[in-house]
């Protein structure tokens, strides 16, 4: 017993002695320390972080400020409701995912075996894709109300957001950081459509952070100066299963992206091997392929190439110094039900391994409506052939709510994209 007490002894003192050894070095003074308050209260610059807890016994959000960290408690919010909304609204999306692919397999099928069956099939595929879509609006609209109601309007009050801004070059800034099962849900929507006052989209631009201190990071790490179209690349790789997200090469996305000088990545070529490869070499790059999420093993999910999936797990293990990173692919931004507290997903990945502004979708989004709304994005950052990575933030808020006067009542197609970072 004494002989494993000593060496326990010992151990410990030998791990004092490295974690000494690595705050001695430029840069790592704060290693294993939790970061401090001053940092985190800085990582709001002029807009408010709002970190929402979700907890057995009470729900509260913080607000961290410029000027300092204020309690918001959330009377209307429990975990047990949450839970329960979260169910409702993940049931409804798989019940779309899977109605949209029966769908698209009952038309292939009728047009390569054509028969009476076969075109019977395919016409019941698609009233129940039609219901589906139906089911999911219904079960976003009563979310959106709830959201509202129980975390975003006694945020938005506190932090004192509760009047249309003066002009749209005025739009206050919000950062979501929640936690648990909120972690899946589109609070950048929260609210009553029909009331501009109580919409989140028409009070403020909103962003997400997994945490504070990556938050922090992102707005420390040296800004871009305006990039030019050879720091731009375009993945597009079919799904291996359906459809290409985009078949033309000449499509109204990649149009917008770079000009000429950009790097194009398609085809067979758009391997796993290839694509980690060119992201270190390039800062804006632009996924147009399929993503698949796994609920159960979020770091298994990933983006689908020529050679399989590009896993969460795979990126997260490489280091990037990107700018910008546009995820026009299905549910890049869906994390894992039996984690709702670790934010992995593609997206998350992304920004953690070093891009700044990353672009994702909360669930599969109509392939039409993607390359619209990257298409305005990428019109609205692009200028003379450079590309304006700060001006992400309200470029997808501009888009998001082009879409929602477009779809007012659809709102599976204009409430999925989101933005993360500073």
């Amino acid at each position: 017993m004494k002989g494993d007490a000593d060496h326990r002894m010992a151990a410990a003192r030998e791990w004092d002695d490295l974690v000494a050894r690595v705050r001695a070095m430029e840069g790592f003074e704060d290693f294993l320390r939790p970061p401090a308050a001053q940092r985190l209260v800085s990582a709001a610059g002029n807009g408010v972080i709002a970190v929402v807890n979700v907890a057995e016994r009470r729900c509260d959000a913080l607000l961290v400020t410029s000027a300092g960290v204020r309690p918001c408690p959330l009377p209307g919010l429990t975990r047990a409701d949450s839970i329960r909304e979260l169910e409702v609204y993940l049931t409804s999306l798989q019940r779309l995912d899977r109605a949209i692919q029966t769908s698209v397999d009952a038309r292939g099928l009728a047009q390569a075996q054509p028969s009476h069956a076969n075109a019977a099939a395919a016409y019941r595929a698609g009233l129940d894709l039609t219901d589906a879509e139906r089911d999911v609006d219904s079960v976003l609209t009563t979310l959106h109300a709830w959201l509202w109601d129980a975390v975003a309007e006694p945020v938005l009050r506190t932090a004192r957001i509760d009047e249309l801004p003066p002009t749209e070059a005025n739009w206050p800034r919000l950062w979501w950081c929640p936690t648990g099962p909120l972690t899946l849900m589109p609070l950048h929507a929260a609210g009553y459509h029909h009331e501009p006052t109580r919409s989140v989209m028409d009070l403020c631009v909103s962003s997400y952070t997994p945490t504070v201190q990556a938050l922090s990071y992102a707005r420390n790490s040296r800004p871009a100066d305006a990039l030019t179209s050879h720091d731009t690349m375009l993945v597009r790789a079919p799904g291996m299963d359906g459809p290409s997200a985009s078949s033309s090469q000449d499509d109204l996305v990649s149009s917008r992206i770079g000009g000429e000088e950009r790097t194009i990545v398609s085809g067979d070529r758009a391997t796993r091997a290839v694509v980690l490869q060119e992201l270190q070499r390039h800062r804006v790059v632009h996924f147009d392929c399929h993503g698949e999420q796994n609920l159960d093993n979020p770091s298994g999910g990933g983006l689908v190439l020529a050679d399989g999936r590009l896993t969460i797990g795979e990126i997260a293990a490489h280091s990037f110094s990107g700018e910008f990173a546009g995820l026009a692919a299905c549910k890049t931004a869906v994390g894992g039900l039996e984690l709702l507290d670790e934010a992995i997903s593609l997206t998350a990945a992304l920004h953690y391994t070093g891009y700044r502004h990353v672009v994702g979708s909360l669930w599969s989004i109509r392939d039409d409506v993607a390359k619209r709304g990257f298409s305005r994005l990428y019109e609205l950052m692009f200028d003379d052939g450079l590309f304006h990575s700060q001006r992400c933030p309200v470029a997808v808020h501009t888009v998001v709510r082009e879409l929602r006067q477009a779809f007012e009542d659809s709102p599976r197609l204009w409430a999925p994209l989101i933005h993360v970072g500073p």
